[in-house]
């Protein structure tokens, strides 16, 4: 069937500063103005730190997927322990489908065989949604025969025949669809999505940016009513950088992209307080998308950095966290120590969102840090045996 795995999408963004001469001592410019959207790259897979894929966090349960191919359903009470979900032993990814008032989400899994299973959230019980399906995303799946369709089964006719999704972020959770490369080898940009109440989504138009088959993330830009692509990362970890007209006019290279933040659908009305496109990269190096000089420039201040988690939290390689947004002691800094998730307990893996971070510590067991927004104390710890 040919699924889509999760680890040939995540290409992690490692930028390492290319030897040619003419770029700036910060953003790695190579200076190549070429037209590179052709050449075939050696794909980059990141390095596993646990046997744990993903987390989704649904108010207190956390759903885990472990790299077997087995979904685990931990409920964050007291004695809580990790459940296996029964039934499921080949799932290669799980999702969580919101709607925009954020109720009634669901949970949805598929299978090497490319099958889509609904996982009822009370009982666990399974239910068949789709079949023959390739890839999925919060908004979206692709079938095998191209067809991309909304999570209510209708078939999606501003997108043409798809032969891959490309999510809003690289190995980010609950990163949406945002673009894809099409059957005939190009790739398309998703212009004006929206979600309906009922969790659809609305693609106002397909937009052709190029023959760029090897596409992993776009970086994107919404600026008064406008939507283009300004950069494209291929699968050789290379940022192609492109002009107003879609023309490539630089290229930036990377020695690994462990995830990015923030690159697809930038509102530049939300730079003030937003950090803006990131990428992470596996010398441990974060990169900041600068709009004057058209680049990724090296955040000297963040480094040490692992990955990016939708919390906005800086996993480091030291098992510890810092806060990614501006505040600190100047309330200018982007990398700066937090008071709350996981303080002082190091692990050696991180996943779940703002609310929610659950550790995988060195022995394989579960830390998990709820935030009680309101509430004293403000964060609540539970532990988990390695789940067997």
């Amino acid at each position: 069937m040919g699924v889509i795995k999760k680890t040939a999408l995540s290409i992690a963004v490692s930028v390492m500063l290319a030897a040619c001469g003419g770029g700036d001592d910060n953003t790695g410019n190579t200076g190549n103005t070429g037209n590179t959207g052709n050449q075939t790259e050696v794909p980059f897979t990141p390095k596993k730190l646990s046997h744990w894929e993903h987390a989704i966090i649904d108010e207190d349960t956390v759903y885990l997927q472990r790299d077997d191919g087995t979904l685990w359903k931990w409920p964050l009470v007291a004695a809580g322990k990790p459940q296996r979900i029964d039934k499921l032993d080949d799932a290669i990814k799980s999702i969580e489908k919101r709607n925009i008032t954020f109720s009634e989400n669901e949970i949805f899994a598929i299978t090497q065989s490319g099958n889509v299973y609904k996982i009822d959230k009370v009982k666990g019980v399974l239910t068949s949604v789709a079949t023959n399906v390739k890839q999925i995303a919060t908004n979206m799946y692709l079938q095998n025969d191209g067809t991309v369709r909304d999570w209510s089964h209708n078939s999606i006719l501003t997108i043409p025949k798809m032969e891959r999704l490309l999510e809003s972020d690289l190995n980010f959770e609950g990163a949406y669809a945002q673009a894809g490369v099409g059957k005939d080898g190009l790739l398309y940009y998703f212009k004006g999505i929206e979600n309906t109440a009922a969790g659809e989504s609305v693609v106002l138009g397909a937009s052709i940016v190029g023959a760029y088959p090897d596409a992993q993330a776009v970086l994107s830009v919404k600026d008064v009513g406008a939507e283009r692509v300004l950069a494209i990362l291929q699968a050789g970890n290379k940022w192609l950088i492109l002009d107003n007209t879609g023309k490539v006019v630089n290229e930036q290279k990377f020695s690994g992209v462990i995830n990015t933040r923030g690159v697809s659908g930038r509102d530049v009305s939300r730079l003030i307080s937003y950090p803006g496109p990131t990428v992470i990269t596996s010398d441990g190096q974060s990169w900041k998308w600068s709009d004057s000089k058209s680049l990724f420039v090296l955040q000297s201040e963040c480094a040490g950095a692992q990955m990016l988690l939708p919390s906005g939290l800086l996993f480091m390689q030291n098992g510890s966290f810092l806060e990614y947004s501006k505040g600190g002691l100047s309330g200018n800094e982007y990398c700066y120590e937090q008071s709350g998730h996981l303080k002082d307990v190091p692990v050696k893996d991180a996943l779940g969102n703002w609310l929610t971070v659950v550790g995988v510590k060195s022995d394989d067991g579960l830390i998990a840090s709820v935030r009680k927004i309101g509430q004293s104390p403000a964060f609540q710890t539970f532990l988990a045996d390695k789940p067997m």
